[in-house]
């Protein structure tokens, strides 16, 4: 009896701290520990204090177009291999079981190499705008991002702590949902896997297709620029590559993701984990890159007059 009760304690003790820490910081607007009072809990000052914090806004017009010497790169990227997924309390990750064969390395990180950490989403339903980032003011449905960091360190949290400028490498792609049309299968079979995480500490191992997460044209159209983590403690430790397409998932998949939430079972279900989102920050003296020719206004202006012009003089032609 004396032994049931010490573990039935134990697990209750489990659990709290479980809950706790889940809700050292949330994604509840307006709430003591929600976004915009991160700054003023322990150990998050930067996150109000930082001059280069994610997310941004991604204007076309303010990104300064350049190119890399070698293409953004995944090796080993086409590969299908197993994921840990799991609902973290405060989003949707995927962990791979074994996949340090996959790197990163190329455009804005130059020769270093970078091991992919995890895969994981921002998200609303198929009616609201929970991307992290924007595209010229708009947001979109949600946001996937793929996080890496850089191979001298020996792991992800040994490289946080170096608040090296580039000891992270994320690259993120914003996606919108359909009813109807072409689908991105990447960001699509991933939700599908997490419909059933319905409390923080679920989890489930699927089998992923890596590289159906991204386009070898969305690896050499894309913006980049240094900045954060968009969650606790916003260290600025990043190397932002976000891509220039919007991808696509189906409607009802990702409204499945709805219903999952923020708290550990039924008795303490906390919120939707839908909305986990952060608002925007300015550039300040960053420079925003983008590695894209934008179509310039100017010059479909002068194409029309010029066609006019040809027409009047065939017309005056013909009537010689």
């Amino acid at each position: 009896m004396a032994v049931t009760i010490i573990l039935l304690s134990l697990t209750i003790t489990a659990l709290v701290a479980r809950s706790n820490a889940a809700e050292k910081w949330s994604y509840q607007m307006g709430a003591a520990n929600g976004p915009s009072n991160w700054g003023n809990l322990p150990g998050y000052a930067t996150c109000s204090q930082g001059s280069a914090q994610t997310p941004i806004n991604l204007q076309w017009s303010a990104a300064t177009y350049r190119t890399y010497a070698n293409n953004v790169t995944f090796s080993h990227g086409k590969s299908t291999f197993p994921f840990r997924i799991v609902n973290d309390g405060h989003s949707v990750a995927a962990f791979p079981v074994n996949a340090s064969g996959v790197t990163l390395t190329g455009g804005p990180l130059g020769s270093a190499t970078y091991r992919l950490y995890n895969v994981h989403i921002h998200f609303g339903g198929a009616n609201a705008t929970n991307s992290e980032h924007s595209f010229n003011g708009t947001r979109t449905v949600g946001e996937f991002h793929i996080v890496t960091y850089n191979s001298k360190f020996s792991d992800i949290g040994q490289a946080i702590a170096s608040n090296e400028g580039n000891a992270l490498a994320v690259v993120g792609t914003l996606f919108n949902a359909r009813s109807t049309g072409t689908i991105d299968v990447g960001i699509n079979g991933f939700v599908a896997s997490a419909m059933n995480l319905t409390y923080s500490g679920d989890q489930v191992v699927d089998n992923l297709n890596f590289g159906q997460f991204f386009s070898d044209p969305d690896l050499r159209n894309y913006f980049a620029y240094s900045g954060s983590l968009t969650t606790p403690a916003c260290s600025e430790v990043v190397q932002w590559i976000v891509v220039n397409r919007i991808h696509y998932v189906n409607t009802a998949t990702i409204d499945s993701l709805l219903s999952l939430r923020t708290g550990i079972n039924e008795t303490s279900p906390g919120y939707p984990l839908a909305g986990n989102t952060r608002p925007l920050f300015p550039l300040n003296s960053r420079t925003l890159w983008r590695t894209f020719q934008i179509q310039s206004s100017s010059s479909s202006s002068t194409v029309i007059p010029s066609i006019a012009a040809l027409i009047v003089l065939l017309a005056a032609a013909m009537t010689i």
